[in-house]
């Protein structure tokens, strides 16, 4: 559990190194978060979210811009609802708040469906000005040592508002 929490700690850093971008969500046109999972997950694009499924099934995330919260707390509340939709016998560790400002959220339970074992850990983070963004994953307590690369990997891809910015300031200045 611990180093899934690590590894999404790395989502607050942000690099901003990474150039493509598998999927990008738009507000009102404007590119507001971006994320490029590994190219066999499945992957399903919602107006504002993302979910994707690892190929043998064993881990999930979502990303989603959280449209109308403003608070970090309510954004985590938001994501422990969703959880509870999906998990049963929940553990929450205690919440963290990163140096970044980010809070996460990690965690046991049980899938409802599949009665599988499960880690988790999510995340609320600034995402753009007045923009708060989650991200989810979920995955095989049996296997979250195998995923730990991917999860990290998955991390560093994450952009936001301002990182499209400066992509595109970036383009003007080579014009």
């Amino acid at each position: 559990m611990k180093r899934i929490l690590g590894l999404l700690t790395v989502l607050v850093i942000l690099a901003a190194t990474v150039q493509a971008h598998d999927i990008v969500l738009r507000k009102e046109g404007k590119a507001v978060l971006g994320i490029s999972y590994p190219s066999d997950w499945q992957q399903t694009l919602g107006e504002n979210h993302v979910v994707a499924v690892s190929s043998d099934g064993q881990a999930w995330s979502v990303i989603s811009t959280l449209d109308g919260i403003k608070d970090k707390q309510v954004g985590v509340a938001k994501i422990k609802e969703g959880l509870e939709d999906y998990l049963k016998d929940i553990k929450y560790d205690e919440l963290t708040e990163t140096e970044s400002g980010s809070l996460i959220v990690s965690g046991v339970g049980k899938g409802k469906k599949t009665d599988v074992d499960v880690v988790f850990t999510a995340g609320v983070f600034n995402s753009g000005k007045d923009q708060l963004s989650g991200i989810v994953f979920i995955i095989d307590a049996g296997i979250e040592k195998y995923y730990e690369k991917t999860v990290l990997a998955i991390c560093k891809s994450v952009l936001v508002e301002e990182d499209f910015a400066v992509e595109e300031q970036e383009v003007e200045e080579k014009k």
